[in-house]
C-alpha cells in the first residue's frame, strides 16, 4: 500500500510516512520467510523513501502462514476459492492497520502487485474501494480456470481506480497477446486513467526501467513527496 504525512506522527516511525504501499508478490508459494529488498525484482527502487511507507503483509499460505495449498495457480475448486476470499481479506485487514496509525494517510493508498500480486490485482482492487489506485508488475490474466467468484476476469470491469501496468514483451507467464492487452482493455478504469508500459523484458522488467515509471505514476495520483 502507499498514504499524505499528518501531524503527531508516531513516535517510533523515524520518517513520518506519507504514502502507503500494499505489496503483493508471487509467483509460486514461499514457506520459509525471506525479506523483500529494493534488489528484488519488481520492487522499484525509490518507494523505500521518507514519505512512502511500503507494507508487506505475507498473505494467507505463504511464508509463515504455509497450509495445504501448495500452488498459487488458479484452480476450479471450492478450496482454491476459499483462499482467494482470504486472500481478499487479508487485504481489507492491512487497510484497517493503516488506517489505524494516525502518522498514515489511509485515504492515499495503493495496490503494488507484483507476479502473482498482479493477477489477483484487479480482484482486490475491485472489492476494496479504500484502494486509491493499483500498479501492476509482470501481471495479466491467468490461463488456468477458476471458479467465477475468484477469477479475476470477472472483476477487471469494475475497477475505477487509476491503473498503471508494467510488463515484459517475453513474459513467459502472462504473455503479451493472450493474458496482458485482454486484462488492459478490460479494465474498467476511464482510458485516461489506465496505462500499459511494455518494456522488451521477459517475466517482471528491470528495476532500472520499472523504478521511473512507477514513481512517476504515483507522484500524478497521489501527488509528489514532500522532502
Amino acid at each position: 500500500m502507499v498514504g499524505p504525512e499528518l501531524p503527531g506522527a508516531h513516535p517510533r516511525v523515524p520518517h513520518p510516512s506519507r504514502r502507503v504501499h500494499l505489496d503483493r508478490r508471487g509467483r509460486g508459494l514461499e514457506h520459509v520467510p525471506e525479506g523483500v529488498s529494493d534488489g528484488t525484482p519488481g520492487a522499484a527502487a525509490g518507494l523505500r523513501s521518507p514519505g512512502r511507507f511500503r507494507g508487506a503483509a505475507p498473505p494467507g499460505s505463504t511464508f509463515e502462514r504455509g497450509d495445504a495449498l501448495r500452488s498459487d495457480y488458479p484452480a476450479p475448486t471450492a478450496f482454491y476459492r476459499d483462499h482467494v476470499i482470504m486472500w481478499a481479506k487479508d487485504v481489507g485487514r492491512s487497510i484497517d492497520y493503516v488506517a489505524s496509525r494516525p502518522d498514515l494517510d489511509a485515504s492515499q493508498i495503493v495496490l503494488y502487485g507484483v507476479s502473482w500480486g498482479a493477477e489477483l490485482g484487479p480482484l482486490l482492487v475491485a472489492v476494496d474501494d479504500r484502494i486509491k489506485a493499483g500498479i501492476l508488475v509482470g501481471g495479466g490474466f491467468g490461463l488456468q480456470e477458476s471458479m467465477p467468484e475468484a477469477d479475476p476476469f470477472h472483476f477487471a470491469p469494475h475497477v475505477r481506480q487509476p491503473m498503471l501496468m508494467v510488463n515484459g514483451r517475453y513474459d513467459f507467464f502472462f504473455p503479451y497477446d493472450t493474458t496482458q492487452l485482454p486484462l488492459f482493455q478490460l479494465l474498467g478504469t476511464p482510458a485516461a486513467s489506465k496505462r500499459h508500459v511494455v518494456f522488451e523484458a521477459g517475466h517482471v522488467p528491470p528495476n532500472e526501467l520499472l523504478t521511473k515509471e512507477v514513481l512517476d505514476w504515483l507522484d500524478r495520483y497521489l501527488g509528489p513527496v514532500r522532502g
